[in-house]
Protein backbone atom coordinates (compact mmCIF):
# COMPACT_ATOMS: atom_id res chain seq x y z
CA UNK A 1 0.00 0.00 0.00
CA UNK A 2 0.93 3.44 -0.85
CA UNK A 3 2.50 5.45 2.26
CA UNK A 4 -0.15 8.15 1.80
CA UNK A 5 -3.68 7.51 0.11
CA UNK A 6 -3.58 11.39 -0.74
CA UNK A 7 -3.09 11.49 -4.96
CA UNK A 8 -1.01 14.61 -5.46
CA UNK A 9 -2.15 14.73 -8.91
CA UNK A 10 -5.28 16.21 -9.88
CA UNK A 11 -7.28 15.76 -13.63
CA UNK A 12 -9.53 18.31 -14.26
CA UNK A 13 -8.92 20.78 -11.32
CA UNK A 14 -6.38 23.39 -10.99
CA UNK A 15 -2.88 22.60 -9.77
CA UNK A 16 -2.32 23.73 -6.55
CA UNK A 17 0.86 26.34 -6.02
CA UNK A 18 2.72 24.70 -4.22
CA UNK A 19 3.12 21.80 -7.37
CA UNK A 20 2.73 24.64 -9.82
CA UNK A 21 5.46 24.23 -13.12
CA UNK A 22 6.83 25.80 -15.62
CA UNK A 23 5.58 29.40 -17.46
CA UNK A 24 8.50 31.60 -16.14
CA UNK A 25 8.06 33.80 -19.50
CA UNK A 26 3.77 34.01 -18.68
CA UNK A 27 4.27 34.64 -14.76
CA UNK A 28 7.24 37.25 -15.62
CA UNK A 29 4.67 38.94 -18.51
CA UNK A 30 1.53 39.34 -15.43
CA UNK A 31 4.55 39.96 -12.74
CA UNK A 32 5.11 43.19 -15.18
CA UNK A 33 1.07 44.30 -16.05
CA UNK A 34 1.03 44.19 -12.37
CA UNK A 35 3.86 47.17 -12.09
CA UNK A 36 2.84 48.98 -14.82
CA UNK A 37 -0.51 49.34 -13.11
CA UNK A 38 0.59 50.11 -10.22
CA UNK A 39 2.96 53.13 -12.10
CA UNK A 40 -0.21 54.68 -13.72
CA UNK A 41 -0.02 51.98 -17.11
CA UNK A 42 -2.85 49.72 -16.84
CA UNK A 43 -2.80 46.61 -19.42
CA UNK A 44 -5.23 44.31 -19.99
CA UNK A 45 -4.12 40.32 -20.67
CA UNK A 46 -5.83 37.80 -21.60
CA UNK A 47 -4.52 34.12 -21.08
CA UNK A 48 -5.64 32.51 -24.71
CA UNK A 49 -5.44 28.25 -24.63
CA UNK A 50 -6.85 25.21 -25.36
CA UNK A 51 -8.66 23.38 -22.97
CA UNK A 52 -6.64 21.75 -19.99
CA UNK A 53 -3.47 23.76 -20.85
CA UNK A 54 -3.86 25.25 -17.27
CA UNK A 55 -5.18 29.10 -17.55
CA UNK A 56 -7.47 28.46 -14.53
CA UNK A 57 -4.21 27.56 -12.36
CA UNK A 58 -1.79 30.07 -13.88
CA UNK A 59 -5.01 32.42 -12.26
CA UNK A 60 -4.69 30.34 -9.05
CA UNK A 61 -0.75 30.91 -8.75
CA UNK A 62 -1.02 34.59 -9.16
CA UNK A 63 -4.12 35.45 -7.09
CA UNK A 64 -1.71 36.02 -3.70
CA UNK A 65 0.56 37.80 -5.58
CA UNK A 66 -2.01 40.02 -6.96
CA UNK A 67 -4.12 41.07 -3.60
CA UNK A 68 -0.26 40.95 -1.77
CA UNK A 69 0.92 43.69 -4.53
CA UNK A 70 -2.94 45.26 -5.85
CA UNK A 71 -4.85 44.56 -2.59
CA UNK A 72 -8.16 43.92 -4.41
CA UNK A 73 -8.55 40.75 -6.40
CA UNK A 74 -12.43 40.54 -7.83
CA UNK A 75 -12.83 36.70 -9.36
CA UNK A 76 -16.03 35.85 -11.27
CA UNK A 77 -16.98 33.36 -13.60
CA UNK A 78 -18.77 33.72 -16.73
CA UNK A 79 -22.26 32.58 -15.88
CA UNK A 80 -26.24 32.94 -16.81
CA UNK A 81 -28.19 32.20 -20.41
CA UNK A 82 -27.72 35.82 -22.13
CA UNK A 83 -25.54 38.47 -22.51
CA UNK A 84 -27.64 40.82 -20.04
CA UNK A 85 -27.47 38.15 -17.22
CA UNK A 86 -24.12 37.47 -17.40
CA UNK A 87 -23.13 41.65 -17.50
CA UNK A 88 -25.68 41.99 -14.57
CA UNK A 89 -23.68 38.81 -12.25
CA UNK A 90 -20.50 40.45 -13.24
CA UNK A 91 -20.65 44.03 -12.45
CA UNK A 92 -23.23 43.34 -9.43
CA UNK A 93 -20.17 41.29 -7.71
CA UNK A 94 -17.49 43.98 -9.02
CA UNK A 95 -19.59 46.66 -7.34
CA UNK A 96 -20.14 45.14 -4.08
CA UNK A 97 -16.62 43.68 -3.72
CA UNK A 98 -15.27 47.70 -4.55
CA UNK A 99 -17.91 48.58 -1.70
CA UNK A 100 -16.69 46.34 0.85
CA UNK A 101 -12.93 47.62 0.29
CA UNK A 102 -14.40 51.03 0.75
CA UNK A 103 -16.08 50.24 4.11
CA UNK A 104 -17.65 52.33 6.13
CA UNK A 105 -16.45 55.74 5.20
CA UNK A 106 -17.86 55.38 2.05
CA UNK A 107 -20.64 58.57 1.06
CA UNK A 108 -24.34 57.04 1.20
CA UNK A 109 -24.69 57.50 -2.41
CA UNK A 110 -21.79 54.91 -3.18
CA UNK A 111 -24.26 52.62 -2.26
CA UNK A 112 -26.61 53.40 -4.75
CA UNK A 113 -26.34 50.38 -7.13
CA UNK A 114 -25.67 51.67 -10.54
CA UNK A 115 -28.37 50.88 -13.59
CA UNK A 116 -26.63 47.85 -14.50
CA UNK A 117 -28.26 48.30 -18.04
CA UNK A 118 -27.49 51.68 -18.72
CA UNK A 119 -23.34 51.67 -19.52
CA UNK A 120 -22.80 55.13 -19.26
CA UNK A 121 -24.49 54.98 -15.70
CA UNK A 122 -22.14 51.40 -15.04
CA UNK A 123 -18.96 53.57 -16.17
CA UNK A 124 -19.29 56.96 -14.15
CA UNK A 125 -19.59 54.53 -10.83
CA UNK A 126 -16.99 52.35 -11.51
CA UNK A 127 -14.95 55.03 -12.70
CA UNK A 128 -15.61 57.20 -9.30
CA UNK A 129 -15.06 53.93 -7.21
CA UNK A 130 -11.87 52.99 -8.68
CA UNK A 131 -10.71 56.74 -8.32
CA UNK A 132 -11.43 56.75 -4.12
CA UNK A 133 -10.37 52.89 -3.76
CA UNK A 134 -6.59 54.41 -5.15
CA UNK A 135 -6.82 58.06 -3.59
CA UNK A 136 -8.26 56.30 -0.08
CA UNK A 137 -6.88 53.10 0.26
CA UNK A 138 -3.65 53.12 -1.91
CA UNK A 139 -5.61 49.73 -3.72
CA UNK A 140 -5.83 48.61 -7.45
CA UNK A 141 -8.20 46.07 -8.71
CA UNK A 142 -7.41 43.16 -10.19
CA UNK A 143 -10.35 42.06 -12.10
CA UNK A 144 -10.20 38.08 -13.13
CA UNK A 145 -12.37 36.28 -15.64
CA UNK A 146 -12.59 32.76 -16.08
CA UNK A 147 -14.51 30.70 -18.90
CA UNK A 148 -14.62 33.29 -21.65
CA UNK A 149 -15.58 30.17 -23.72
CA UNK A 150 -19.12 30.46 -21.81
CA UNK A 151 -19.75 34.17 -22.58
CA UNK A 152 -21.98 35.46 -24.79
CA UNK A 153 -20.81 36.85 -27.67
CA UNK A 154 -21.72 40.80 -26.60
CA UNK A 155 -20.96 40.48 -23.28
CA UNK A 156 -17.34 40.78 -23.87
CA UNK A 157 -17.82 43.77 -26.16
CA UNK A 158 -20.06 45.23 -23.58
CA UNK A 159 -17.38 45.12 -21.19
CA UNK A 160 -14.44 46.69 -23.48
CA UNK A 161 -16.86 49.31 -23.75
CA UNK A 162 -17.18 50.01 -20.15
CA UNK A 163 -13.68 49.91 -19.00
CA UNK A 164 -12.39 51.62 -22.36
CA UNK A 165 -13.85 54.34 -21.44
CA UNK A 166 -13.00 53.84 -17.51
CA UNK A 167 -9.51 53.92 -19.06
CA UNK A 168 -9.66 57.52 -20.67
CA UNK A 169 -11.00 58.87 -17.15
CA UNK A 170 -7.39 58.36 -16.00
CA UNK A 171 -8.83 55.10 -13.11
CA UNK A 172 -6.21 52.36 -13.08
CA UNK A 173 -7.06 48.84 -12.75
CA UNK A 174 -6.21 45.30 -14.10
CA UNK A 175 -8.16 43.29 -16.42
CA UNK A 176 -6.60 39.42 -16.90
CA UNK A 177 -9.10 37.37 -18.41
CA UNK A 178 -8.93 33.83 -19.53
CA UNK A 179 -10.42 31.30 -21.82
CA UNK A 180 -10.17 29.64 -25.70
CA UNK A 181 -10.23 32.33 -27.45
CA UNK A 182 -11.93 35.91 -27.50
CA UNK A 183 -15.48 35.83 -27.95
CA UNK A 184 -16.18 37.96 -31.36
CA UNK A 185 -18.99 40.41 -30.91
CA UNK A 186 -19.18 40.65 -35.06
CA UNK A 187 -17.32 41.77 -37.49
CA UNK A 188 -17.13 45.31 -37.06
CA UNK A 189 -16.61 44.97 -32.70
CA UNK A 190 -14.17 41.85 -33.43
CA UNK A 191 -10.97 44.21 -33.81
CA UNK A 192 -12.00 46.72 -31.15
CA UNK A 193 -12.25 44.04 -28.66
CA UNK A 194 -9.05 42.04 -29.64
CA UNK A 195 -7.26 45.50 -29.73
CA UNK A 196 -8.42 46.14 -25.89
CA UNK A 197 -6.43 42.95 -24.77
CA UNK A 198 -2.74 42.03 -25.01
CA UNK A 199 -2.88 38.37 -25.89
CA UNK A 200 -0.74 35.50 -24.18
CA UNK A 201 -0.89 32.13 -25.81
CA UNK A 202 -0.82 29.48 -23.15
CA UNK A 203 0.79 26.48 -25.04
CA UNK A 204 1.29 23.00 -23.76
CA UNK A 205 4.23 22.16 -21.86
CA UNK A 206 7.98 21.85 -23.07
CA UNK A 207 10.08 18.98 -21.94
CA UNK A 208 11.80 20.43 -19.09
CA UNK A 209 8.45 22.06 -18.01
CA UNK A 210 6.85 18.54 -18.27
CA UNK A 211 9.46 16.78 -15.88
CA UNK A 212 8.51 19.32 -13.45
CA UNK A 213 5.23 19.04 -13.36
CA UNK A 214 5.25 15.37 -13.12
CA UNK A 215 8.10 15.28 -10.48
CA UNK A 216 7.28 18.35 -8.66
CA UNK A 217 3.90 16.35 -6.85
CA UNK A 218 5.71 13.43 -6.20
CA UNK A 219 9.11 14.52 -4.27
CA UNK A 220 7.05 16.30 -1.52
CA UNK A 221 5.88 12.93 -0.47
CA UNK A 222 8.55 10.52 -1.88
CA UNK A 223 6.26 7.73 -2.98
CA UNK A 224 8.38 6.51 -5.95
CA UNK A 225 11.11 8.06 -8.82
CA UNK A 226 10.16 8.31 -12.25
CA UNK A 227 12.78 7.52 -14.41
CA UNK A 228 14.31 9.85 -17.49
CA UNK A 229 13.33 7.48 -19.88
CA UNK A 230 9.67 6.78 -18.60
CA UNK A 231 9.68 10.88 -18.28
CA UNK A 232 10.33 11.06 -21.91
CA UNK A 233 7.69 8.25 -22.95
CA UNK A 234 5.10 10.49 -21.16
CA UNK A 235 5.71 13.48 -23.03
CA UNK A 236 6.03 11.97 -26.08
CA UNK A 237 2.72 10.19 -25.52
CA UNK A 238 0.58 13.92 -24.13
CA UNK A 239 2.63 16.27 -26.18
CA UNK A 240 3.27 18.08 -22.90
CA UNK A 241 -0.71 18.81 -22.45
CA UNK A 242 -0.96 19.22 -18.69
CA UNK A 243 -4.36 17.48 -18.53
CA UNK A 244 -2.98 14.48 -19.74
CA UNK A 245 0.46 15.04 -18.23
CA UNK A 246 -1.98 14.77 -14.99
CA UNK A 247 -4.49 12.18 -15.52
CA UNK A 248 -1.74 9.61 -16.14
CA UNK A 249 0.15 10.20 -13.30
CA UNK A 250 -2.94 10.11 -10.92
CA UNK A 251 -3.41 6.32 -12.67
CA UNK A 252 0.54 5.55 -12.14
CA UNK A 253 0.01 6.44 -8.55
CA UNK A 254 -2.67 4.47 -8.07
CA UNK A 255 -1.11 1.48 -9.52
CA UNK A 256 2.48 1.93 -7.82
CA UNK A 257 1.34 1.54 -4.61
CA UNK A 258 4.80 3.42 -3.14
CA UNK A 259 7.16 1.31 -4.15
CA UNK A 260 8.22 1.02 -7.48
CA UNK A 261 10.32 2.86 -9.71
CA UNK A 262 8.61 4.02 -12.94
CA UNK A 263 10.61 2.70 -15.98
CA UNK A 264 9.63 2.01 -19.49
CA UNK A 265 8.97 -1.90 -18.31
CA UNK A 266 6.70 -0.53 -15.95
CA UNK A 267 4.55 1.68 -18.27
CA UNK A 268 4.77 -1.04 -20.94
CA UNK A 269 2.98 -3.44 -18.50
CA UNK A 270 0.85 -0.61 -17.33
CA UNK A 271 -0.07 1.27 -20.78
CA UNK A 272 -3.77 -0.89 -20.87
CA UNK A 273 -4.63 0.33 -17.66
CA UNK A 274 -3.55 3.97 -17.92
CA UNK A 275 -5.47 4.03 -21.74
CA UNK A 276 -8.86 2.45 -20.38
CA UNK A 277 -8.33 4.91 -17.27
CA UNK A 278 -8.22 7.99 -19.67
CA UNK A 279 -11.12 6.67 -22.18
CA UNK A 280 -13.35 6.14 -18.78
CA UNK A 281 -12.11 9.56 -17.77
CA UNK A 282 -12.22 11.74 -20.80
CA UNK A 283 -12.69 9.84 -24.19
CA UNK A 284 -16.30 8.03 -23.80
CA UNK A 285 -17.36 11.66 -22.63
CA UNK A 286 -16.10 13.20 -25.41
CA UNK A 287 -17.80 10.54 -27.44
CA UNK A 288 -21.12 10.83 -26.09
CA UNK A 289 -22.79 12.98 -29.18
CA UNK A 290 -25.48 13.30 -30.83
CA UNK A 291 -25.44 10.30 -33.98
CA UNK A 292 -24.82 13.10 -36.81
CA UNK A 293 -21.70 14.50 -35.15
CA UNK A 294 -20.08 10.93 -33.50
CA UNK A 295 -20.71 9.68 -37.36
CA UNK A 296 -18.20 12.43 -38.50
CA UNK A 297 -16.09 12.05 -35.39
CA UNK A 298 -15.65 8.18 -35.99
CA UNK A 299 -14.81 8.69 -40.19
CA UNK A 300 -12.14 11.59 -39.17
CA UNK A 301 -10.27 8.79 -37.43
CA UNK A 302 -10.64 5.91 -39.65
CA UNK A 303 -8.62 8.70 -42.09
CA UNK A 304 -5.89 9.12 -39.63
CA UNK A 305 -4.56 12.20 -37.38
CA UNK A 306 -5.38 14.62 -39.60
CA UNK A 307 -8.38 14.40 -42.14
CA UNK A 308 -10.06 16.52 -45.09
CA UNK A 309 -13.57 17.98 -45.36
CA UNK A 310 -13.99 16.76 -48.84
CA UNK A 311 -12.66 13.04 -47.63
CA UNK A 312 -15.90 12.89 -45.20
CA UNK A 313 -19.11 11.41 -46.39
CA UNK A 314 -22.89 12.81 -45.69
CA UNK A 315 -25.58 12.40 -47.81
CA UNK A 316 -26.67 16.15 -47.26
CA UNK A 317 -22.87 18.09 -47.13
CA UNK A 318 -24.42 21.05 -45.37
CA UNK A 319 -25.46 18.76 -42.27
CA UNK A 320 -21.97 17.35 -42.52
CA UNK A 321 -20.85 21.25 -42.25
CA UNK A 322 -23.07 21.93 -40.06
CA UNK A 323 -21.50 19.08 -37.17
CA UNK A 324 -17.93 20.40 -38.23
CA UNK A 325 -18.58 23.53 -37.08
CA UNK A 326 -20.33 22.27 -33.68
CA UNK A 327 -17.47 19.77 -33.43
CA UNK A 328 -14.98 22.73 -33.86
CA UNK A 329 -16.41 25.51 -32.12
CA UNK A 330 -18.21 24.28 -29.42
CA UNK A 331 -17.19 20.98 -28.46
CA UNK A 332 -13.51 21.71 -29.08
CA UNK A 333 -13.04 18.27 -30.51
CA UNK A 334 -11.66 18.99 -33.99
CA UNK A 335 -8.92 22.02 -34.69
CA UNK A 336 -8.66 23.24 -37.79
CA UNK A 337 -4.88 23.31 -39.33
CA UNK A 338 -5.85 25.28 -42.50
CA UNK A 339 -8.67 25.47 -44.96
CA UNK A 340 -10.58 22.24 -45.07
CA UNK A 341 -8.19 20.18 -42.77
CA UNK A 342 -8.62 19.25 -39.22
CA UNK A 343 -7.33 17.56 -36.91
CA UNK A 344 -8.24 15.61 -33.41
CA UNK A 345 -7.42 18.09 -30.50
CA UNK A 346 -4.87 15.39 -29.06
CA UNK A 347 -3.30 12.42 -30.67
CA UNK A 348 -4.50 10.21 -27.41
CA UNK A 349 -7.95 11.52 -28.18
CA UNK A 350 -7.67 10.37 -31.91
CA UNK A 351 -6.16 6.81 -30.73
CA UNK A 352 -9.33 6.33 -28.89
CA UNK A 353 -11.58 7.61 -31.93
CA UNK A 354 -9.75 4.96 -34.31
CA UNK A 355 -10.33 1.94 -31.87
CA UNK A 356 -13.92 2.64 -31.44
CA UNK A 357 -14.19 2.80 -35.26
CA UNK A 358 -12.51 0.22 -35.69
CA UNK A 359 -14.59 -2.00 -33.62
CA UNK A 360 -17.67 -1.36 -35.38
CA UNK A 361 -19.26 1.64 -33.66
CA UNK A 362 -19.62 3.43 -37.08
CA UNK A 363 -22.92 4.28 -38.23
CA UNK A 364 -22.03 5.57 -41.50
CA UNK A 365 -24.79 6.19 -44.23
CA UNK A 366 -23.09 4.43 -46.19
CA UNK A 367 -23.13 0.99 -44.68
CA UNK A 368 -26.73 1.90 -44.18
CA UNK A 369 -26.78 2.37 -48.22
CA UNK A 370 -25.01 -0.80 -48.56
CA UNK A 371 -27.46 -2.67 -46.70
CA UNK A 372 -30.14 -2.26 -49.33
CA UNK A 373 -28.71 -4.18 -52.09
CA UNK A 374 -27.80 -3.53 -55.54
CA UNK A 375 -30.60 -1.45 -57.40
CA UNK A 376 -31.61 -0.09 -60.66
CA UNK A 377 -29.22 2.97 -58.84
CA UNK A 378 -27.03 1.44 -57.11
CA UNK A 379 -24.41 -1.48 -58.00
CA UNK A 380 -21.33 -3.19 -56.14
CA UNK A 381 -18.07 -4.11 -57.65
CA UNK A 382 -15.73 -6.34 -55.38
CA UNK A 383 -12.10 -4.50 -57.53
CA UNK A 384 -11.65 -2.44 -60.25
CA UNK A 385 -8.84 -4.01 -62.25
CA UNK A 386 -7.39 -6.82 -59.86
CA UNK A 387 -8.46 -10.17 -60.73
CA UNK A 388 -8.64 -11.94 -57.34
CA UNK A 389 -7.76 -15.36 -59.16
CA UNK A 390 -5.00 -14.35 -61.38
CA UNK A 391 -3.82 -11.68 -59.21
CA UNK A 392 -3.08 -9.43 -62.08
CA UNK A 393 -4.74 -6.44 -63.67
CA UNK A 394 -7.66 -7.57 -65.67
CA UNK A 395 -9.50 -5.49 -68.59
CA UNK A 396 -12.29 -7.07 -68.40
CA UNK A 397 -13.12 -5.53 -64.82
CA UNK A 398 -12.47 -2.28 -65.98
CA UNK A 399 -14.41 -2.54 -68.57
CA UNK A 400 -17.22 -3.87 -66.05
CA UNK A 401 -17.40 -0.61 -64.13
CA UNK A 402 -17.38 1.50 -67.36
CA UNK A 403 -20.74 -0.55 -68.56
CA UNK A 404 -21.94 0.16 -65.22
CA UNK A 405 -21.27 4.21 -65.58
CA UNK A 406 -22.14 4.60 -69.36
CA UNK A 407 -25.49 2.40 -67.96
CA UNK A 408 -26.38 5.26 -65.04
CA UNK A 409 -25.79 7.89 -67.38
CA UNK A 410 -27.97 6.83 -70.20
CA UNK A 411 -30.70 5.99 -67.70
CA UNK A 412 -31.27 7.65 -64.53
CA UNK A 413 -28.12 8.15 -63.12
CA UNK A 414 -26.85 6.41 -59.78
CA UNK A 415 -23.69 5.37 -57.81
CA UNK A 416 -21.30 2.59 -58.39
CA UNK A 417 -19.25 1.09 -55.30
CA UNK A 418 -15.80 -0.19 -56.15
CA UNK A 419 -14.64 -2.05 -53.05
CA UNK A 420 -18.22 -3.77 -52.22
CA UNK A 421 -18.76 -7.17 -53.29
CA UNK A 422 -22.00 -8.06 -54.69
CA UNK A 423 -23.56 -9.45 -51.12
CA UNK A 424 -22.44 -6.22 -49.37
CA UNK A 425 -19.48 -7.44 -47.93
CA UNK A 426 -16.85 -4.60 -48.01
CA UNK A 427 -13.55 -5.64 -49.33
CA UNK A 428 -11.47 -2.34 -49.66
CA UNK A 429 -9.12 -0.88 -52.58
CA UNK A 430 -5.81 -2.48 -50.81
CA UNK A 431 -5.22 -4.63 -53.79
CA UNK A 432 -6.24 -2.38 -56.40
CA UNK A 433 -4.01 0.33 -54.81
CA UNK A 434 -1.10 -2.22 -55.55
CA UNK A 435 -1.22 -1.63 -59.59
CA UNK A 436 -1.83 1.69 -59.35
CA UNK A 437 0.97 4.83 -59.28
CA UNK A 438 0.78 5.76 -56.67
CA UNK A 439 -0.28 3.42 -54.91
CA UNK A 440 -2.83 5.03 -53.00
CA UNK A 441 -6.80 6.61 -53.57
CA UNK A 442 -4.88 9.48 -55.72
CA UNK A 443 -2.95 7.16 -57.85
CA UNK A 444 -6.24 4.89 -58.27
CA UNK A 445 -8.82 8.04 -59.12
CA UNK A 446 -5.76 9.13 -61.75
CA UNK A 447 -6.39 5.54 -62.82
CA UNK A 448 -10.13 5.18 -63.36
CA UNK A 449 -10.50 9.14 -65.27
CA UNK A 450 -7.88 7.99 -67.50
CA UNK A 451 -10.27 5.16 -68.63
CA UNK A 452 -13.27 7.69 -68.40
CA UNK A 453 -11.48 9.89 -71.07
CA UNK A 454 -10.14 7.15 -72.99
CA UNK A 455 -12.98 5.02 -73.23
CA UNK A 456 -16.51 6.39 -73.24
CA UNK A 457 -17.81 8.77 -75.79
CA UNK A 458 -18.62 11.51 -75.13
CA UNK A 459 -17.15 11.53 -71.67
CA UNK A 460 -18.23 14.99 -69.32
CA UNK A 461 -16.20 15.04 -66.16
CA UNK A 462 -18.98 17.47 -64.51
CA UNK A 463 -21.32 14.40 -64.73
CA UNK A 464 -19.08 12.04 -63.31
CA UNK A 465 -17.82 12.42 -59.27
CA UNK A 466 -15.74 10.47 -57.75
CA UNK A 467 -14.60 9.74 -53.94
CA UNK A 468 -13.62 7.95 -51.04
CA UNK A 469 -14.72 6.66 -47.96
CA UNK A 470 -12.83 5.10 -45.17
CA UNK A 471 -14.60 2.35 -43.23
CA UNK A 472 -13.64 -0.27 -40.99
CA UNK A 473 -12.78 -2.53 -43.53
CA UNK A 474 -11.19 -0.71 -45.61
CA UNK A 475 -11.60 2.11 -48.54
CA UNK A 476 -14.60 2.09 -50.63
CA UNK A 477 -14.71 4.52 -54.27
CA UNK A 478 -17.89 5.55 -54.57
CA UNK A 479 -18.53 6.96 -58.38
CA UNK A 480 -21.78 8.97 -58.74
CA UNK A 481 -23.10 9.69 -61.98
CA UNK A 482 -25.55 12.08 -63.22
CA UNK A 483 -28.00 10.65 -66.19
CA UNK A 484 -27.75 13.03 -69.79
CA UNK A 485 -29.74 12.89 -72.57
CA UNK A 486 -26.98 12.52 -74.78
CA UNK A 487 -26.10 9.19 -75.34
CA UNK A 488 -23.19 7.84 -73.61
CA UNK A 489 -20.67 4.83 -75.60
CA UNK A 490 -18.07 2.34 -74.18
CA UNK A 491 -15.52 1.97 -76.69
CA UNK A 492 -17.44 4.02 -79.57
CA UNK A 493 -20.21 1.95 -80.11
CA UNK A 494 -21.43 -0.24 -77.29
CA UNK A 495 -24.37 1.17 -75.73
CA UNK A 496 -25.58 0.00 -72.16
CA UNK A 497 -28.89 0.90 -70.01
CA UNK A 498 -29.88 0.01 -66.24
CA UNK A 499 -32.64 -2.55 -66.07
CA UNK A 500 -33.33 -3.11 -62.47
CA UNK A 501 -29.86 -4.13 -60.71
CA UNK A 502 -28.65 -5.18 -64.15
CA UNK A 503 -26.47 -3.18 -66.44
CA UNK A 504 -27.78 -4.32 -70.23
CA UNK A 505 -26.55 -3.60 -73.89
CA UNK A 506 -28.96 -2.50 -76.37
CA UNK A 507 -28.37 -3.02 -80.09
CA UNK A 508 -29.63 -1.79 -83.13
CA UNK A 509 -33.67 -0.86 -83.78
CA UNK A 510 -33.94 -1.42 -79.79
CA UNK A 511 -31.23 1.24 -78.64
CA UNK A 512 -32.22 3.76 -81.44
CA UNK A 513 -35.74 3.73 -80.06
CA UNK A 514 -34.39 4.29 -76.51
CA UNK A 515 -32.79 7.15 -77.56
CA UNK A 516 -35.01 8.83 -79.67
CA UNK A 517 -37.35 8.29 -76.68
CA UNK A 518 -34.64 10.23 -74.10
CA UNK A 519 -33.97 12.96 -76.53
CA UNK A 520 -37.59 13.64 -77.14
Amino acid sequence: MPKTSINPYSPGNPVQPRHFAGRIEIINRIRQAIRDCKSDAPTNLFLQGEWGTGKTSILRKLKPELQEQLGLVIREDVSGQGAKDQSTAFYLALFEELMDALGDDSDEDDFVSPDFNNSRSMRITLTKQLARLRSEKGLFAAIILDNLDKADQQFLSEIRDVFQRIEEDDAHFMLLFAGQTLPRAGASAAEPVSRFFETIEINTFTKSESKEAIEKPIKAIGEFNFTDSALDFIYLQTEGHPYFLKQICHKIFSLACGSANIDDAWLEDHWAEIESDLAKAKFRKDLDLPESERDVILQAGLLGDEFKRSDLFSDKPSSLDSALKRLRDDRHLIKPVSRGIYRFYHPLFGKYVRTQAAKGELHHPLLKTISTGESEKLEFKETYSYNTHTKINDDKLIVASLKTIAAFQNSDGGTLLIGVSDNGDIKGLKKDFTLCKPNNPDGFERKVLDHLEKRLNPYIPRRVAISFITLPAGNVCVVDVKSKAKATYVDEDEFYVREGNRTVMLKGETRDEYIRKRTG
